[in-house]
């Protein structure tokens, strides 16, 4: 099963549909998601942790920097 770290630019117009569409998407492909632990949206998701930004950035096999330009 891959990991993949998902992070939000929270300050963006439209990010929550656009995060909890990404994240459906993904559970059809059996992968674990992580999000950081500030993500007021997607709590109670199956297959959808929360964790702190190093851990995600440790754990995962990939990450997706949505709603800005790709700068980490």
């Amino acid at each position: 099963m891959k990991t993949i770290f998902i992070v939000p630019n929270l300050r963006k117009k439209g990010i929550d549909k656009a995060v909890a569409h990404l994240c459906s998407v993904l559970r059809r492909h059996d992968v674990e998601i992580l999000l950081p632990r500030y993500s007021p949206f997607m709590i109670g998701e199956p297959g959808v942790s929360f964790v702190e930004a190093e851990e995600g950035t440790r754990r995962a096999d990939f990450i997706i920097s949505m709603g800005g330009d790709g700068t980490m």
